[in-house]
């Protein structure tokens, strides 16, 4: 009996739908892309190894590069056509788990060069402990795992190629860079390398349109990965092109079924082909221009334990000079889009970010960033935009009252005496309230995508929240601190303190300390 799990015909996709969630085929993904309106139980990573995986499948049916009109009649369709059914039917082989030639996302035959290459399923897992890889707040060891389901074993496949550690890889049979059993060296995936910045639409065929790579070149070599014989001889490259760059073969995998062929048990993951950088044509990644940087510019990874609406600024800006950052090719071309009027202004769109930080040489996942920020269209327009320039004026204000903060905590320190917290080593007072003011952020950036919103009024709301919020968080420490006072000098220095600080509030929110001003004017009269 030949064992076989199609994934086109297979449910294995988790998604959301108006009847509740589902496992969908590919097939039925596509079918039912407008009733999509998200996926359910995928962690960031998961979620844009997904969505990559799905672009490219769209692209290589299509491979429609700069056709605008193909892209505005197919997004007022509401569906895509018979096209990508038909893409799927061609290379249906290439999507089985376990062909016997092609297995999808593996390489049929990985032989590890030494006994105790093929390691536990968890391996596939970046949540449970592996090796030298223990996650934070991880409950499982790799020994304790179930057999893997063809279906979600399929997910794992795609994200370990994506956001993989760095460091010692099981050496495969014909890697010429093996030694002792093993290859070093290894960067992490290749998503690893960037700060995954991927619009989001209102339902699964938006964002996937959202994300159609329209300035990418049909290049002729450049094939997804399902279309790519691996070859015998481990390569050192750039992608080709964008399909390349969407399923870039970081490891070569080969998991290995249980005795009925209804999960994996095990599985060898070695080193794959290896590039050195993200190419500029990468469409999900914020950029920082750097003539030093191989292609001039370098991807920016977010941070672990910063708060979203601190990228407004790097998000916006469109063709930033040497040392600036550059929003992505995709939200540029959103911005093209926006402008031919193909996309109404008060679009509701959104940008899922992703990062990993890794520890330990990247050998080790530390913390995965997965956040959700509502981006107004007109915001992307520069210079002649009143709603990009109140954004940027947001970020800014909002990153002068973090300062602010951080500043009166140490003042009051050594006030008593004390060393301030250092800047790499705890979190301090001001990035602590960097999350408490980001949900006033998010519902003034959801509220700004609507053209019908006085702008005015809603930054001048913002504005009062926010010296709101800001107090609530000094005055405590003022409060604190004077009641520790042992002297006037002490004394003396307190004052100061709130004095830099309260008056770097005001420098900061210029409209709120105005409304205020006016208030207590009218309030005495």
């Amino acid at each position: 009996m030949t064992h076989s799990f199609d994934l086109i015909e297979k449910p294995w996709v988790p998604a959301l739908m108006p009847r509740g969630p589902d496992l969908l085929s590919l097939r039925q993904v596509f079918e039912q892309a407008k009733e999509i309106t998200d996926f359910y139980g995928l962690n960031g990573t998961t979620t844009v190894s997904l969505i990559r995986v799905l672009e490219a499948i769209l692209f290589d049916a299509h491979r429609v590069s700069g056709d605008m009109e193909w892209w505005k009649k197919t997004w007022d369709s509401g569906n895509f056509d018979d096209t990508v059914l038909g893409y799927l039917d061609e290379y249906s082989e290439r999507f089985d788990l376990f062909h016997p030639d092609y297995p999808f996302y593996q390489v049929a035959g990985l032989e590890p060069v030494s006994d105790g290459g093929f390691k536990p399923i968890g391996i596939l897992m970046p949540g449970v402990s592996a090796g030298n890889n223990t996650p934070l707040f991880s409950s499982l060891i790799d020994n304790d795992l179930p057999d893997l389901a063809p279906a979600e074993a399929a997910l794992r496949l795609i994200e370990i190629q994506g956001w993989d550690t760095a460091g010692i890889k099981t050496g495969a049979l014909g890697d010429p860079e093996v030694k002792s059993g093993k290859t070093s060296g290894n960067l992490t995936g290749y998503l690893g390398q960037l700060g995954a910045v991927v619009p989001l639409g209102r339902n699964l065929f938006e964002t996937l349109m959202l994300n159609y790579p329209l300035d990418s070149k049909d290049i002729e070599g450049d094939l997804p990965l399902w279309r790519r014989s691996v070859s015998e001889k481990w390569e050192k490259r750039q992608p080709r092109g964008i399909l390349e760059a969407l399923t870039w073969s970081s490891r070569r995998v080969r998991m290995i079924p249980n005795e009925a062929k209804s999960g994996f048990t095990s599985a060898v993951v070695s080193s794959g082909d290896r590039t050195e950088f993200v190419p500029d044509f990468e469409p999900q990644t914020v950029w920082r221009i750097d003539k030093k940087a191989p292609n001039g510019r370098r991807s920016l990874r977010h941070q672990s334990g910063q708060a979203p609406w601190r990228g407004i600024p790097a998000l916006t800006t469109i063709g930033a000079s040497e040392g600036g950052k550059d929003t992505s090719i995709g939200l540029s071309t959103i911005n093209k889009l926006r402008h031919e009027k193909f996309l109404d202004e008060d679009y509701p769109l959104d940008v899922l970010l992703v990062g990993v930080s890794y520890g330990t040489m990247s050998a080790i996942i530390e913390d995965v960033i997965t956040e959700r920020l509502p981006l107004p269209l007109r915001g992307l327009v520069q210079n002649d935009s009143e709603v990009h320039e109140e954004m940027t004026k947001v970020a800014e204000a909002s990153e002068s009252l973090v300062k602010a903060l951080n500043s009166l905590d140490a003042n009051l320190r050594r006030a008593q005496k004390a060393e301030p917290i250092p800047w790499d080593k705890g979190q301090r007072v001001g990035d602590r309230f960097s999350f408490t003011i980001g949900p006033s952020i998010i519902a003034l950036l959801q509220n700004m995508r609507d053209p019908k919103q006085d702008l005015d009024d809603l930054v001048l709301a913002w504005q009062l929240q926010a010296y709101s919020l800001a107090r609530s968080v000094g005055d405590p420490l003022l409060d604190s601190a004077i009641s520790k006072a042992g002297s006037s000098e002490a004394m003396d220095d307190i004052i100061q303190a709130r004095i830099y600080c309260y008056g770097a509030l005001k420098n900061a929110l210029p409209e709120a300390h105005e409304h205020r001003k006016a208030q207590e004017r009218s309030n005495n009269d």
